[in-house]
């Protein structure tokens, strides 16, 4: 990896109980770009989302199965 591509953990805010969510998508073809932002809030995340169903062909159907977990952290 270099440098600019090493995983940064978490960091939530100091003195505040904080839900970290984890989404998986699994995906019948892969998906060339995601408008979204992985790294702060995103308040069109459900709309990067749906958009993963559809391929770089304009097939529909493309998201197979995801899943979902919270955890709530607090310092």
């Amino acid at each position: 990896l270099s440098p600019s591509s090493d995983y940064i953990g978490p960091y939530p805010p100091s003195g505040d109980t904080h839900v970290y969510e984890i989404y998986v998508v699994a995906l019948r073809a892969p998906v060339e770009k995601v408008k979204c932002a992985f790294n702060a809030t995103n308040p069109k995340f459900e709309t990067a989302i749906t958009n993963l169903d559809t391929d770089g062909d304009g097939n529909e159907g493309n998201i197979i199965a995801f899943g979902h977990i919270a955890g709530k952290f607090t310092s």
